[in-house]
């Protein structure tokens, strides 16, 4: 079952799509979301950054990983949106094959959410002239920043939009809902927003990172959160009624809240990245957890719960899962997206970091223990270089993508000869892997010989 490279993917025999977009050669082109369409082709959004000025970027790329020329405006298969005071793109969506909505920050510490065609225009029917400015105050008092973290598309063709507000005495898990024109969904919550964090000595401290709408309409919340009972930020799933409301049926203090401490309450930083909902209705939460042994020390950290919120006690260890690749305390890791095989089985994505930061993917069974069938023993990573002429992705945190039985990892690369500086432009970048999972659904996949150096 080991991740099997495809390279014929991009064109150069390495497995690798490069597109760079920019015409400026010291730019640094990042991609840091993508989307695979239903006929196989992958768009991906970030920014460039010239001139120390960032701008949103798209590109558009083949089943091959050729740039696919009927996208943007230069048939080159991507277009730059020019928005000012962009600081940087969190998230993407792709509603239909022509429509992109994505969401990022400006340099004023606000949100920004945009629409735009495949043509690289924005679409003048969403907010004002293609985009929403959203600022903290909308969901706190004097509120100083505000995140969109993700896009969480509904069944009802709106958009809930998760994120986090803060003050300078109070952060929320924010979330407005979004009509199909940008216009907020006022049903949902308090006139189409909902700031949401449960009270503790007086405070309210939440992050909202991402949510997932359920078969009934209800909404699953994750993030991080200071509650009563635990002393750091602790991983937290918050269950909405479809209108935004707490369901107080749900977790255990009559909140709508059910909290994950990886440390029995003491003062460590857990926080969730991503959310699932698998086939039996328990949820499982993946992020990081602060490591005992050294407080610059992180680990990965998945959990599930049952669908009323208490952990699974026949998930890993009492319903929570600690992992680290490396065993020198020293690294940093993160669990960052979720991906749900069949049979129940759970592809994680995320990084580890010692000297750079490297993509890595753990398989989990059922009962939430690494599938030895994948990788090595369990765990994939991404090779490893330092050497900014190697064929490596420099990967985002969110950097998985998982579409039939087809492993994206992105980010950027460095491309063509250094500069005078000795600096390197770089491109958006993708790669792609061959899942084969024998037995459960997928047709077995012939091996492949990965191409040589």
């Amino acid at each position: 079952m080991h991740p099997i490279p495809d390279p014929a993917f991009g064109g150069r025999n390495d497995g690798i799509a490069r597109i760079r977009i920019s015409a400026d050669d010291t730019a640094r082109d990042t991609a840091r979301a993508a989307v695979a369409l239903p006929d196989g082709r992958l768009v991906l959004g970030g920014m460039t950054q010239a001139a120390e000025r960032i701008r949103f970027q798209f590109a558009r790329l083949k089943a091959d990983g050729s740039p696919d020329a009927t996208f943007g405006q230069e048939g080159n298969g991507a277009f730059v949106l020019d928005v000012e005071d962009i600081s940087a793109m969190t998230h993407m969506l792709v509603p239909d094959e022509h429509t992109l909505l994505f969401a990022g920050t400006t340099l004023e510490s606000t949100g920004v959410i945009g629409k735009v065609d495949d043509r690289g225009v924005l679409d003048g029917t969403f907010g004002e002239g293609g985009l929403r400015f959203v600022d903290a105050s909308l969901f706190i008092d004097a509120g100083t920043l505000y995140t969109p973290m993700r896009l969480v598309p509904l069944r009802s063709k709106k958009t809930l939009v998760v994120g986090f507000a803060f003050s300078s005495l109070s952060a929320c898990a924010a979330l407005l809902r979004l009509t199909e024109t940008g216009e907020l969904d006022t049903p949902f919550g308090n006139d189409g927003i909902a700031c949401l964090a449960p009270q503790r000595d007086n405070q309210r401290l939440a992050l909202g990172t991402g949510a997932i709408e359920a078969a009934d309409g209800s909404l699953y919340l994750t993030g991080a959160a200071y509650h009563e009972g635990g002393s750091g930020f602790d991983m937290f799933v918050a269950r909405l009624n479809a209108d935004g409301r707490p369901d107080a049926t749900f977790g255990n203090e009559g909140s709508g809240f059910a909290f994950v401490d990886f440390d029995s309450g003491g003062e460590l930083h857990d926080i969730a990245h991503d959310i699932a909902i698998d086939d039996g209705d328990r949820i499982v939460i993946a992020g990081s957890v602060a490591a005992p042994s050294n407080s610059n020390d992180f680990d990965m950290g998945i959990a599930r719960l049952l669908p009323d919120g208490n952990l699974d006690p026949s998930f890993a260890e009492d319903g929570r899962l600690q992992f680290s690749v490396t065993s020198d305390g020293r690294s940093a890791e993160a669990a960052q997206d979720i991906a749900l095989i069949e049979g129940n089985r759970l592809l994680i994505g995320g990084w580890s970091k010692e000297r750079q930061q490297i993509a890595t993917l753990l398989m989990l069974d059922e009962r939430g223990r690494l599938d030895p069938r994948f990788g090595t023993g369990g765990v994939f990573q991404q090779a490893a270089t330092s050497a900014p002429d190697e064929d490596v992705i420099a990967v985002v945190p969110h950097n998985l993508l998982l579409a039939g039985d087809h492993i994206y990892l992105f980010g950027s690369i460095p491309v063509g000869d250094p500069l005078p500086d000795s600096s390197r432009p770089w491109a958006f970048a993708a790669t792609r892997y061959v899942l084969p999972l024998f037995d459960d659904g997928f047709d077995e996949v012939p091996s492949q010989t990965p191409a040589q150096p």
